[in-house]
């Protein structure tokens, strides 16, 4: 493996907040495909190395606690672009089952979120006069870019 792959590895840039689409799945690390572990910068905290021996560590306790921070995560990040109903009751229209697991309310939570943030973020993009917020940030990128050009 080379340097530039390892340090990619090593920065956590790959984690996710939602354990279901993380790399790590909520285990806490990452085995590349160099053969060396990664720890997961949103899953690893207090998680014991995967080679560690004798380890009394709760990895189910740990799971359902991560799949619980997912949730308020994308709670948050909806309440902060102020989401104007229930978060709670949004995501139990989106679960698909009588008696949900925290990894069923972390998903809702993720597609609840993202389609507020994403209509806000096409809502505010139509407001400054663009056709969809896809257009806005080609134009943000086109000003960086301008900006770069000229010094």
């Amino acid at each position: 493996m080379d340097s530039g792959t390892y340090q990619d590895l090593q920065n956590g840039r790959w984690a996710a907040v939602n354990p279901d689409c993380c790399p790590c799945r909520g285990g806490g690390w990452l085995l590349s495909n160099g053969d060396t572990w990664h720890r997961c910068p949103q899953h690893g905290t207090g998680v014991p190395h995967p080679e560690d021996e004798g380890s009394s560590f709760d990895f189910d306790a740990h799971q359902v606690a991560n799949y619980r921070r997912a949730y308020d995560v994308f709670r948050c990040a909806a309440m902060g672009a102020h989401f104007k109903s229930s978060f709670k009751a949004a995501c139990q229209e989106k679960l698909e089952t009588p008696d949900p697991s925290p990894a069923d309310w972390a998903r809702a939570a993720e597609e609840v979120a993202t389609l507020w943030l994403d209509a806000r973020e096409e809502a505010q993009a139509q407001a400054q006069g663009f056709s969809c917020a896809l257009e806005a940030r080609w134009a943000a990128e086109a000003q960086w870019e301008e900006r770069e050009r000229a010094g």
